[in-house]
């Protein structure tokens, strides 16, 4: 009967105004049932709580517990006094109290396998009586949490202790991810991951809004397969650049295991694919804008919000995985050969000649894909393409083109006659014999310092990268294509569910639920996910290097922050030690220039950038290379050496400096400088 009455007690309190308003926030509907556990009841000599991260930091690197000594109800109204513990990983090494001590083991054990199970980090209560561990609940600790439902909000930094960069993706993505944008870009995350080693730490994350790289993961790994400190050092700085010293980038262990059977598996099996899929690249350049061609039909035609779903199913997300493989692929023959040659290289000759040589030596005027919409406008006005043609094949091209949420050029008539009255010719045979030139001194030097047979072998390795950096720009057009494809898709949901632009409001399987019918709840906080994100944009950027714990708001709002980095395990304010002077970054494009700044943060304000100015703003992609052909000079907060501003700027041999962290806030409009892209340096003088 006592048993039936707590039941019934249990099963009441679903209608309380606690379980009304937890719901309200979790989204989930307060008309739902409960499940209710009858469980033992375990008469404890000992009672505690576990949690196998840091709660307040995120770390992993240890776990940590109170306990008491009878009943838990103590612990958790306050009542007594907790003895706090520690147990470090990766062998489970115990500090605290002594009387716990022969517990720790077991219940390390055992804390491992609820976590491993969950794939998150737990809050777990346990028990002791008659000498033996008892787990009694677990759940994923609520301060770690990355995501809310209602906001369509993500936060990886909530989720455990990491060094994130902002370089890579984020460069291709600078502004905020609305729950659209981002959902796709999971799919290039999670679904088509060459390895799943390192789950559940993400190697790519949604950071309030913006996509950043997990530093963290790759250096634990080089440590525990004892790289020197050197070698970290010098494998970040040639893709990331120098990091301020005060930085400590954290990382969690790695066990043996992990790398002999998972990670050295992982990556043979990877390195296998990479060699079959390869030879299916010209085939899939040849296939693929026609089959982008059909699927744009196939959805402006369609009437039928079944039919629409299926549609993605079938055939809109399998092309967009299909791209997605091949551009992997290309990356992976691309991007480690030409790390691991720049910092060879740039060890053994002058660092100027290493970048020079590093660009190419370009043998005809044929330019990469990413430079096309600029070739492109210059035809127009040539009369060697029309606008048509144009639009058939750059329409799609855009600052914006990695977002679902913004409208193409070929959905504004305006847009290419806008871009037609600022483009400014450009002699590109003359660039080229000049390109030609540099490169030949920076070769006749290598052969001055080398011997011949090793000169030789460099310079075939150079050749064979500049064509695998041709492909890699064809198949990066054609992923951007799918992308667009997929924006239509959003579109026509739009319209077939009347939420119009509101549907970029939705994930991807927030909109297929709604489209099958399946779920319609999400649809009454689309109105708090436009505050929300409204308010996310108006921040200005975050800084390229994260550290730890984020809040963007919070970190706004701090008088002293830094723009550059943001570090939650020091204080950081404005008092560092620079000269006022100089701004130093990565060597971005070969050449010396001394002109004014223009600060452009926007490509839509590139109108104010004159005709010889130095474009400086905080990352660039392709959709702003219709503003190269009127710069003396490129300067970047935002950047590697293989980053878009970068590779264009090499191609019109235009300098360029990237990576600079804070160039647009230690310069102005007007400020005169010396840009040296040889170097990576930019030194104010006026």
């Amino acid at each position: 009967t006592q048993i039936l009455e707590a039941i019934h007690h249990v099963y009441q309190s679903k209608n309380s105004e606690r379980v009304e308003s937890y719901s309200k926030v979790k989204g989930i509907d307060f008309n739902h049932e409960i499940a209710i556990v009858v469980q033992q009841l375990i008469r404890s000599e000992l009672s505690g709580v576990l949690f196998t991260a840091d709660p307040i930091t995120g770390s992993i690197n240890s776990m940590t517990g109170s306990y008491v000594f009878g009943m838990g109800e103590q612990l958790v109204s306050g009542e007594s006094n907790a003895s706090n513990f520690q147990i470090s990983r990766p062998k489970g090494t115990y500090t605290g109290p002594e009387v716990f001590r022969r517990y720790a083991k077991k219940l390390f054990s055992l804390a491992k396998l609820i976590e491993k199970k969950f794939g998150l980090p737990q809050d777990i209560e346990w028990a002791i009586a008659g000498n033996k561990v008892f787990l009694l609940q677990a759940r994923p600790i609520t301060t770690l949490l990355g995501y809310d439902s209602i906001l369509g909000y993500f936060n990886e930094t909530l989720k455990g202790d990491y060094f994130w960069t902002f370089t890579g993706l984020g460069e291709l993505l600078p502004n905020i991810l609305k729950p659209s944008d981002w959902s796709i870009w999971d799919i290039y995350n999670l679904e088509c991951s060459e390895h799943d080693w390192f789950l559940p730490h993400k190697m790519y994350a949604n950071i309030a809004g913006r996509i950043y790289t997990n530093a963290s993961i790759m250096v634990s790994v080089m440590k525990k397969m004892k790289y020197s400190e050197q070698k970290i050092k010098d494998i970040f700085e040639e893709s990331l650049g120098e990091l301020p010293s005060e930085v400590i980038i954290p990382f969690f262990h790695v066990p043996y295991k992990t790398i002999l059977f998972n990670t050295i598996p992982s990556e043979i099996k990877w390195q296998r694919k990479v060699k079959k899929l390869k030879k299916n690249i010209p085939s899939f350049l040849k296939t693929f804008k026609p089959l982008c061609k059909q699927l744009e039909e196939k959805i402006r035609q369609t009437t039928d919000k079944t039919i629409l779903a299926d549609l993605w199913y079938n055939e809109v997300k399998p092309a967009y995985i299909d791209a997605i493989w091949n551009m992997k692929v290309a990356n992976e023959v691309f991007y480690m050969p030409l790390n691991n040659l720049s910092i060879e290289l740039g060890k053994k000759i002058a660092k100027a000649d290493s970048n020079t040589l590093i660009q190419g030596r370009p043998k005809d005027s044929a330019q990469l894909e990413s430079l096309g919409p600029l070739i492109g406008l210059l035809n127009i006005l040539d009369g060697k393409m029309t606008r048509e043609e144009y639009i058939e094949e750059y329409g799609h091209r855009d600052p914006f083109e990695n977002y679902l949420s913004y409208s193409r050029p070929l959905e504004d008539p305006s847009w290419l006659d806008d871009q037609l009255e600022t483009v400014e010719p450009m002699d590109f045979n003359k660039i080229l014999e000049q390109r030609i030139s540099e490169f030949d001194g920076a070769v006749k030097r290598l052969f001055e310092t080398l011997k011949p047979k090793k000169a030789n072998k460099y310079l075939k390795q150079l050749e064979n990268l500049l064509s695998e950096m041709h492909t890699r720009e064809e198949i990066r057009s054609e992923l951007t294509r799918s992308i667009w494809i997929m924006r239509l898709f959003f579109i026509k949901g739009g319209e077939l569910t009347n939420l119009g632009d509101d549907v970029f409001y939705l994930s991807v399987d927030e909109l297929l639920d709604i489209l099958i019918g399946k779920s319609t709840t999400i649809l009454k906080y689309i109105s708090n996910r436009k505050v929300f994100f409204d308010k996310l944009e108006a921040l200005p950027p975050y800084p390229g290097i994260i550290n730890g714990r984020f809040d963007p708001f919070e970190w706004n709002n701090d008088p002293n922050k830094r723009e550059d980095m943001f570090d939650s395990h020091i204080i950081l304010t404005k008092e560092v030690i620079e000269n006022p002077n100089i701004i130093s970054g990565l060597p971005g494009s070969t050449g010396k220039v001394e002109a004014k700044v223009r600060i452009i943060s926007d490509p839509d304000e590139g109108e104010k950038l004159l005709l010889g100015e130095v474009l400086v703003t905080r990352t660039t992609n392709v959709g702003w290379t219709p503003l190269f052909s009127r710069a003396a000079a490129i300067v970047t907060d935002i950047g590697s050496p293989l980053a878009h501003a970068a590779i264009i700027a090499r191609e019109l041999r235009i300098p360029a400096v990237v990576g600079c962290s804070d160039a647009t806030r230690r310069l102005k409009t007007g400020d005169k400088v010396i840009v040296d892209g040889g170097l990576g340096i930019v030194t104010i003088t006026n």
